[in-house]
């Protein structure tokens, strides 16, 4: 796995890494575990196609549908964006805490998708539970 692009979020206590990362992230071990992985799918769309995120996390045992149909935060409406509970409550896998999946009604030019990609995030960089 390849990291192309990181930058820091400090958020008054604690350093956080937002990184851009190549490769396979179903590779994430223990080691590598991420606080928040980011998928991004069509509105309700969780088909697990080959050579998608949503494929290779079912491929690993985490069904991006089951999480979809229990959310933890739903905020579709005003972000783009659900939140699943944490995965080590549905899967072995355990490279990732959480899932955000970016679901936007309206994808828009690619920095407006950007933009509403990050903005997004916003709600959930500050979770404190679990």
């Amino acid at each position: 796995m390849e990291t192309v692009h990181s930058i820091k979020v400090f958020d008054g206590q604690t350093e956080r890494v937002i990184s851009l990362v190549h490769g396979d992230l179903t590779e994430l071990g223990l080691n590598d575990a991420v606080d928040l992985l980011v998928a991004s799918a069509f509105p309700d769309d969780y088909v697990p196609t080959p050579t998608s995120l949503i494929g290779a996390l079912q491929r690993s045992g985490v069904s991006v549908a089951e999480l979809a149909r229990h959310k933890a935060v739903d905020l579709r409406h005003t972000s783009g964006f659900w939140l699943s509970h944490e995965l080590a409550d549905h899967s072995a896998w355990r490279g990732a805490r959480r899932l955000a999946v970016f679901e936007p009604r309206e994808l828009g030019s690619p920095p407006e998708a950007v933009g509403a990609l990050f903005r997004g995030l916003f709600p959930f960089l500050s979770d404190r539970r679990g």
